[in-house]
């Protein structure tokens, strides 16, 4: 490495660090978030009979679940 960029180097890295600090605040406090959970087959079915997901309930329960 050349004598310049060394020197820049530390300038650069202090930028950086300044500027995500100054960017937290933005974003205080993610509780209702994404957080990367996606389910595959989730959506809504216009033939109403469930499609192809199976619905499973219990005896007396009137809801049923999709696994």
């Amino acid at each position: 490495m050349n004598r310049t960029a060394l020197k820049t180097l530390p300038a650069l890295i202090l930028a950086i660090a300044s500027a995500s600090a100054l960017a937290d605040p933005m974003y205080p406090s993610d509780a209702e978030g994404f957080h990367g959970y996606l389910r595959a087959g989730a959506g809504s079915n216009t033939s109403g009979d469930g499609g192809s997901q199976g619905c499973f309930g219990l005896g007396g329960n009137t809801m049923k679940y999709r696994l």
